[in-house]
């Protein structure tokens, strides 16, 4: 082999060789790349009975709820469960009259963010809202027009699973 200005000169059959190694390499990095991305994607579920977890995973997020109101653990299991980012719930009195939270997504909250107007917040509420947080990181198919009465739908049907209602 002669070396030629910082080049080294190799032979067909050992360019052969690294090319199919080359090629090779670059198959397997693809597929795991696919891979990654697959699993990064949160699930799609169709069916809406298929968004509710079953009892034991509905009681086992629940648990996280008794005996305190601080819905972070309860959200962050939830965000776990689904695969998505964590809503937030922040308290904005500016809420109109009859509405008792509102789930809003904007420049500074992108994940999404749920308001209510009071400190105290119910379980369905949250669910509710959460119900909304799913629809906008496409876990739910479900129709813009029909998303409130899935969302009322989503956290009656949780809670009875969870065994609470």
């Amino acid at each position: 082999m002669k070396e030629m200005e910082g080049y080294r000169l190799i032979s067909d059959s050992q360019w052969r060789y690294l090319h199919k190694k080359i090629n090779t390499l670059t198959d397997i990095v693809v597929d795991v790349r696919s891979d990654l991305e697959q699993s990064r994607r949160p699930k799609k579920f169709l069916n809406f009975h298929e968004i509710v977890p079953e009892s034991s995973v509905c009681k086992d997020i629940n648990s996280m709820l008794t005996g305190t109101s601080d819905y972070r653990g309860f959200l962050g299991r939830l965000a776990e469960f689904y695969d998505v980012p964590l809503m937030e719930i922040a308290i904005d009195e500016k809420i109109k009259d009859g509405v008792i939270a509102q789930y809003r997504v904007n420049g500074w909250h992108p994940n999404g963010k749920a308001y209510s107007k009071n400190q105290t917040v119910g379980r369905d509420t949250v669910l509710h809202e959460f119900f909304h947080h799913l629809c906008h990181h496409n876990v739910s198919m479900v129709k813009k027009k029909d998303e409130e009465e899935y969302a009322d739908r989503f956290a009656r049907m949780f809670l009875q699973r969870a065994g609470w209602q």
